[in-house]
């Protein structure tokens, strides 16, 4: 019986664990913007693994908050050129050339848009 229960609560928390671990940000004044960007366009692929397949790069973290601007883990704010903001149909909203009012448009929008980082070698994107 005490197998059970334990048994109960495991599988009672597995299906709790995707609701808390997915809740959206409600882009308060205090809060920072997480979310990951990957390539635009995959032009070079990650060495085959053991079995032969092929991978796409890991997603590099970015986290964007209204004070601090941009942070991209990995990546020189030197290398950034420009940040977009664009509808779900890739029609741009705005170009920015500076992090902290990127971040501060950003948090102005309630509805879910598509972030893009241009780079001097390449471009991100991600979704908010």
């Amino acid at each position: 019986m005490k197998r059970l229960i334990y048994f109960l609560s495991f599988i009672f928390t597995l299906l709790l664990s995707p609701i808390i671990c997915f809740a959206s940000n409600n882009n308060n004044d205090d809060e920072d913007i997480e979310t990951m960007v990957t390539d635009e366009i995959i032009t070079t692929w990650e060495d085959p693994d053991t079995v032969g397949h092929r991978s796409v790069p890991l997603p590099i973290y970015v986290t964007i908050s209204k004070t601090n601007g941009v942070s991209i883990i990995g990546i020189s704010t030197a290398d950034i050129i420009s940040y977009q903001i664009c509808n779900t149909d890739n029609n741009v909203i705005g170009t920015y050339f500076n992090d902290k009012e990127f971040a501060k448009d950003l948090f102005l929008f309630n509805e879910f848009v598509k972030i893009k980082i241009i780079l001097t070698n390449r471009t991100l994107v991600g979704e908010i």
